[in-house]
């Protein structure tokens, strides 16, 4: 009989043990989930609105699991402070300058407490606050939804305006649409861009075939550009067109002085074209030389008449008769 119980005792206790050992893996396990046995501190920070955020839900550090909320109180100035426990190893990542605020796990998740930034030391320490970043909410989306919304609605109503004109042939675009002769004045204007163009292409053609002349041995245009010989004596050649020239204006000078004098009537070639009393002077020599020359003419007639003179003017007339038939 003891032997009997004695095997009930151990065989109760070996289960006892084993319920026992389950029971702490269990409670090890949720504790571990729920940070019952991890060592953390305590912040808070205190928000407008929290969206439904409860106690229990996640903290997260750059999408990283940091701690848990642990309780959502309201305070006297309306506002919300939320109590949170983060895990001591996470605490070296997190600074004093990190900002709090209410974010969804997933897209329809439950809320989350989403910790972001943080730069400046020191890092948060127990019963430290964290400064709260105003999350976009459904009221401010609504807003700036509603407010793009008049916007469009302006646009929209500016270009019924515009298309308005255009169809009415007000302004330019109308015009253009509407008026025919401005239309006209546009074709030809894109006719001439036309001709401009096809101008460009035949001196760019030009250009080519003067350049390929310009590589062909024994050209002129290859001799100028290349041989030395050329090249000098166009050179020569040039200084003396610029010699030339300088002489040229020169003797310019020199007929514009000349045209100078002959207007000056205190000049004697001046007083001889511009003085009428020269002029009539001028006449009268040329009345009494034309006198004389007529008396000469007669006194010389006379001479070749007059006995003593006469055989020599016959000789002369007889010598002046041979030379004319021998040429």
């Amino acid at each position: 009989m003891r032997t009997s119980k004695t095997i009930k005792v151990v065989v109760v206790g070996i289960f006892t043990f084993i319920g026992v050992i389950i029971l702490g893996t269990a409670l090890f396990t949720v504790g571990g989930e729920h940070d019952l046995f991890e060592k953390y501190i305590t912040v808070k920070s205190s928000f407008a609105n929290v969206n439904g955020l409860q106690a229990g839900n996640n903290v997260w550090f750059e999408g990283v699991k940091v701690g848990t909320v642990k309780s959502v109180s309201l305070s006297a100035n309306s506002q919300v402070v939320v109590n949170m426990k983060i895990e001591k190893k996470f605490c070296q990542y997190i600074y004093n300058d990190t900002k709090a605020k209410i974010g969804t796990d997933g897209l329809i998740g439950n809320k989350i407490i989403v910790l972001t930034g943080g730069r400046i030391v020191p890092i948060i320490k127990d019963g430290d606050s964290i400064i709260v970043e105003k999350a976009l909410t459904t009221e401010d989306l609504m807003a700036k939804l509603k407010k793009n919304n008049d916007n469009l609605l302006d646009i929209t109503s500016d270009f019924k305006t515009i298309s308005h004109s255009i169809v009415n042939g007000k302004g330019s675009i109308g015009k253009l649409l509407k008026d025919e002769s401005l239309y006209n004045n546009l074709q030809s204007v894109v006719g001439l861009f036309k001709q401009a163009s096809l101008n460009t292409q035949q001196l760019s053609a030009n250009l080519e075939t003067y350049s390929s002349k310009l590589k062909n041995e024994g050209s002129f245009a290859n001799d100028v550009v290349t041989d030395t010989v050329v090249f000098s004596k166009l050179r020569e050649t040039v200084t003396q067109i610029q010699e030339i020239s300088q002489k040229v204006n020169v003797v310019s000078n020199n007929l514009q002085t000349a045209s100078v004098g002959m207007n000056d009537s205190t000049k004697t070639i001046g007083s001889l074209i511009h003085s009428q009393e020269t002029a009539d002077n001028l006449k009268l020599t040329f009345q009494n030389l034309n006198s004389s020359s007529q008396k000469l003419n007669h006194d010389l007639e006379s001479l070749q008449h007059n006995f003593l003179l006469r055989h020599y003017f016959k000789k002369k007339e007889k010598k002046q008769a041979k030379k004319t038939v021998t040429l």
